[in-house]
């Protein structure tokens, strides 16, 4: 399995995070953060799963890697549901996955996913002007009724295995609505995908909220 990004080429401790491109857009952020370690990213090119043929040779060969730590799990959880093989569930697909991880020594942390909003990142930034308010935020209802969907189920997940869950949506959301910006700030490159200053908002609030990320190990 070839790794598509790393911090670094050294044979310092590595921390991999493997998923989609909603994976991706994390992993320069999380390198600029996590200076002392290698961050390397795997593309699954869906969910990171055993049942995908692509996730179950990235999964092994994370697994195999004795330079691994920690192994951090993300995706579009919500639109990639319906890949999750008719005869098993998001459930248990993930807790095989977490369950086996751990079993070869990795920490193991699922991350939720970031507000998708159904405007362009251009009308927060581009449209400010006295013709037209900018807009750069919406009602948080449609999110999170996707997020219900799923979220319920990395959290079983996390009372079942030794993972850890990261709630990033709560770095966008107040109790009303969701935002793609913060104090003049622009965190996406479209509707669903951060940009690096997205990447690393989100990546420094991970280790500020789970600073076992970064810890030394044991």
């Amino acid at each position: 399995a070839v790794a598509c990004f790393q911090s670094d080429r050294s044979e310092r401790e590595k921390v991999a995070v493997i998923g989609d491109s909603h994976a991706d857009h994390l992993a320069l952020g999380l390198a600029g953060v996590l200076q002392q370690r290698n961050v390397v990213f795997f593309d699954a090119l869906g969910l990171p799963l055993f049942s995908s043929k692509e996730g179950a040779a990235l999964l092994q060969s994370i697994m195999a890697d004795q330079k691994i730590s920690r192994v951090i799990l993300s995706a579009s959880w919500y639109a990639r549901l319906d890949s999750v093989p008719a005869t098993s569930s998001l459930e248990a697909e993930l807790t095989r996955v977490a369950t086996e991880l751990s079993a070869a020594g990795k920490q193991v942390f699922i991350v939720d996913d970031v507000p998708n909003f159904s405007f362009p990142p251009r009308n927060c930034r581009y449209q400010g002007d006295w013709l037209r308010a900018s807009q750069c935020h919406e009602e948080r209802g449609l999110f999170f009724h996707q997020h219900g969907h799923y979220f319920p189920v990395l959290e079983s997940v996390k009372k079942k295995t030794k993972a850890q869950v990261i709630r990033i949506s709560d770095y966008f959301c107040d109790q009303d609505f969701c935002s793609m910006e913060k104090d003049g700030v622009l965190f996406y490159r479209d509707n669903n995908h951060l940009n690096l200053n997205g990447s690393r908002y989100v990546a420094q609030k991970m280790l500020q909220n789970t600073p076992q990320l970064a810890a030394e190990l044991p």
